[in-house]
């Protein structure tokens, strides 16, 4: 899949990798990915925002939950099952709506919403952002009409 990835997804993930390294997690996880989302204005920060829903202080409520930064240093992290998981859910999230020729920050938002269980989707649902909704500001973003089937 990394070749897919455009450039708002590689560095979402780069972000969650960080993250994950400077947390001295096992892997990588929903809550990464989604602060990796949250630290660039790419298509899934402005569905968020357009949602009016404060990016930075869900990063920063979001981060919460984590475990403490611990490390400055830099390593690789693998995927959760979880993170894996996000990135098939949102490969197919985006070709619901039609994107298909890349992967960017919003099928990594999507991948997210598609996984109501994880960590990083509860903590979206407690600012009422939800996988209909998202679909819908990330379809207008893009310039497109959502068709509500």
């Amino acid at each position: 899949m990394e070749e897919t990835l455009d450039n708002w997804a590689k560095h979402a993930m780069k972000v969650a990798n960080r993250e994950a390294a400077r947390r001295e997690m096992e892997a990588v996880d929903s809550r990464s990915i989604l602060i990796g989302i949250l630290r660039q204005r790419g298509v899934a920060w402005n569905a968020i925002a357009n949602h009016n829903a404060p990016p930075r202080r869900i990063r920063r409520e979001l981060a919460k939950t984590m475990p403490p930064v611990v490390t400055r240093r830099r390593r690789d992290v693998p995927l959760s099952e979880e993170a894996a998981r996000i990135l098939q859910q949102g490969r197919a999230g985006g070709d619901e709506l039609g994107l298909v020729d890349y992967f960017g920050s919003e099928h990594l938002l999507l991948g997210i919403l598609r996984a109501p269980d994880c960590d990083a989707a509860r903590h979206l649902d407690a600012f009422d952002i939800r996988l209909d909704a998202m679909q819908r500001e990330i379809v207008e973003f893009l310039g497109g009409d959502f068709d509500e089937e």
